[in-house]
């Protein structure tokens, strides 16, 4: 984990799930596909899935992000016959 970057708690914006939410920052901090951890969740890591204008502030980025856990979770196992 040591590529992702930490970013504080209050760059949260908008509506949060339990495995994706939005973070409000400076435009080109974040990309598509980089990796971030927020200070009060070490050990939960994240990726950003999308990257939006923010129409009330040129100068910022919307940067929609989902956990990465939720892509690594077991397929479920076959019935056996």
């Amino acid at each position: 984990m040591s590529d992702a970057r930490r970013l504080k708690p209050d760059t949260r914006t908008g509506q949060l799930g339990s495995y994706w939410g939005n973070v409000l920052l400076d435009a080109g901090q974040l990309s598509t596909g980089d990796l971030f951890t927020f200070e009060d969740e070490d050990g939960i890591l994240n990726v950003v899935k999308r990257v939006l204008v923010n129409p009330l502030d040129q100068k910022k980025n919307l940067y929609h992000y989902e956990r990465v856990d939720r892509f690594n979770a077991p397929a479920p196992k076959e019935a056996e016959h």
